[in-house]
């Protein structure tokens, strides 16, 4: 995560919801800012625990959407991870996923990061802007939650409905 933390207000007057040239790459572009979720961290957990029993240490995507309880929808979450250097897409199978050692930190409390970060969306290419926010921990961003994080971690089973 080299990119420097960004002034969030600056650049959502400069965008002003409207499409604009990205400060980085000088396309048309719309700018979109996410947060880190709860939603992320869950599936983050479970995509850790599933690499960590897979011996090649990578799975596919579907895996831990399959584990995500009923009605919770990760869409682009899942992917957005790897910008926080929490994930790392297979570069040669596509849809295979590993969690790095910074995600392992970052789940068990060891590290802080940026709430936010920037995006520029220009067609199906993603650039990151920089990161926003204050520094939260994991404990932060699960503040309240349904289900205990530790637990799912210390099991070593993805879910722990079964």
């Amino acid at each position: 995560m080299g990119r420097p933390l960004l002034d969030l207000k600056l650049w959502r007057q400069q965008a002003k919801g409207r499409l604009k040239r990205c400060p980085r790459c000088k396309q048309k572009t719309e700018d979109r800012i996410y947060l880190l979720d709860r939603v992320q961290v869950r599936a983050l957990a479970i995509m850790h625990v599933l690499c960590r029993n897979e011996p090649t240490g990578w799975i596919p995507r579907d895996r831990v959407v399959e584990q995500m309880p009923r009605g919770v929808e990760l869409g682009g979450k899942l992917a957005r991870l790897r910008y926080w250097g929490f994930a790392a897409m297979h570069p040669k199978h596509r849809g295979m996923w590993a969690t790095t050692d910074r995600a392992a930190e970052f789940l068990h409390g060891r590290m802080r990061v940026p709430a936010k970060m920037g995006l520029c969306e220009w067609k199906e290419t993603d650039k990151l802007i920089g990161f926003f926010g204050p520094m939260v921990t994991v404990g932060e961003v699960m503040k309240t939650g349904d289900f205990d994080l530790n637990a799912l971690l210390d099991s070593g089973r993805p879910s722990l409905n079964g």
